[in-house]
């Protein structure tokens, strides 16, 4: 019989994705591009995000399926909203779902619905191989969203409870904004991770932290206004230090509240290797089990989008 798939659109704020996972639930290939942003602009307006989506989507989709064709498709999946909440909408999202209902109605297939936050939390828990089924403590980091969250699969999507996260800025946003201000290219977490090592000295930043909440902006303030009188690496050790001394706190004071002692990170903001090593050591000496799954599944892609549809195609 030949081999049938599941394809995963997603279109955030500044990655196009695209993924086909077979209808057994394991992922086959995928394919993705970072949308263009302008030297020293800190993200994009939504309408060029979605022009770039719309330009970006039939190369990716010619890529992805090469070999195979739409007929190789079973259902087509989507990312319509950034997280399962009342009002959650942005208007990038609207050009995969716009080519998903196309592509299913072509092929007359059906197309199944999600978010972006329950694709990120589908795709960690994929790659680092812990049952969906599990109600753990799911962490999203990412440029524009830095939750605390309790997550469990029931068949149809992530039951999510936010129990906590930033009442400001996302780690996300401080790592961009300090980063752009010091000169380095948009999304800057990636370089400002590489310099970690390099520091001479840990520079502590300020952080609020009360409960499972926390607040960064007093981070940014001061890694803003230090630009000129510390070392880059020093600023970025400074910068890491803050989110990790942040979510550590916050996610020691969740697993006290919920008694759940397994913490699974998602989003692009925890590929970062300064976080892995930091969060993991501190939290384990709590008892608190954190995996961080690897990079390709962290940063924004359509690989959890795809491994849902399979899931709800299951049930059909």
């Amino acid at each position: 019989m030949k081999d049938r798939f599941i394809l995963g659109i997603d279109t955030s704020n500044y990655t196009t994705s695209v993924a086909l996972a077979t209808t057994g639930g394991v992922l086959f290939r995928e394919c993705r591009k970072l949308l263009t942003v302008k030297p020293g602009n800190r993200g994009l307006r939504q309408s060029e995000a979605f022009y770039q989506h719309v330009m970006n989507l039939p190369d990716l989709l010619e890529e992805l399926l090469e070999g195979f064709g739409t007929d190789a498709l079973a259902a087509v999946t989507v990312s319509t909203r950034p997280r399962n909440q009342d009002g959650s909408y942005m208007p990038c999202f609207i050009a995969g779902l716009q080519f998903a209902r196309t592509i299913a109605q072509v092929q007359g297939i059906p197309v199944f619905e999600t978010t972006h936050q329950d694709g990120h939390i589908m795709a960690s828990m994929y790659d680092v191989q812990w049952d969906i089924g599990d109600k753990v403590i799911s962490v999203h980091l990412s440029g524009g969203t830095s939750e605390i969250l309790t997550s469990q699969w029931n068949g149809q999507g992530f039951d999510v409870s936010l129990l906590g996260g930033t009442l400001d800025i996302s780690a996300g946003q401080l790592l961009d904004r300090v980063g752009v201000a010091m000169g380095l290219p948009f999304p800057c977490g990636k370089a400002l991770d590489e310099m970690v090592p390099q520091a001479s000295k840990q520079l502590k930043y300020p952080t609020t932290v009360k409960g499972s909440h926390f607040n960064l902006s007093g981070a940014e303030s001061y890694g803003l206004k230090h630009i000129d009188q510390e070392q880059q690496a020093d600023i970025a050790a400074g910068l890491f230090g803050a989110i990790e001394i942040s979510l550590c706190k916050s996610i020691m004071s969740t697993a006290e509240e919920t008694g759940l002692k397994k913490v699974v990170m998602a989003g692009g903001v925890s590929s970062s290797k300064t976080l892995s090593k930091r969060l993991t050591q501190t939290l384990k000496k709590e008892n608190i089990e954190v995996v961080f799954c690897k990079p390709a599944f962290a940063a924004d892609n359509a690989i959890g989008v795809a491994l849902i549809g399979a899931a709800l195609l299951s049930q059909e």
